[in-house]
């Protein structure tokens, strides 16, 4: 990547007959863009998994309900909990 001293990048180009590509279409049933329109349509059960990732909530109820419960139980009131949620959370694989 080239620098200019003005601080203002380029734009990238792109050829004059190509259109730009989007991941996934969010309206409708969570299924992908159609291949029609120049994108990837995956088949089979990568189509299937994104459709079940796409359909999921953002927030799951069921394991904050569970996770507050455990608090409140005083499950994680001790130094081991305290020391192994602080290695959780500074693991870079997660």
């Amino acid at each position: 990547m080239r620098v200019e001293p003005s601080g203002v990048q380029p734009q990238p180009t792109r050829p004059a007959n190509s259109s730009p590509v989007r991941s996934a279409d969010k309206a409708g049933d969570g299924a992908p863009a159609a291949a029609a329109a120049g994108g990837f349509e995956p088949t089979g059960e990568l189509a299937r998994l994104i459709s079940i990732a796409s359909n999921a909530p953002e927030v799951r109820a069921d394991l904050v309900a569970n996770v507050a419960q455990r608090l409140a139980a005083g499950e994680f009131d001790s130094p081991e909990a305290a020391a192994a949620t602080a290695r959780a959370m500074l693991d870079p694989t997660r």
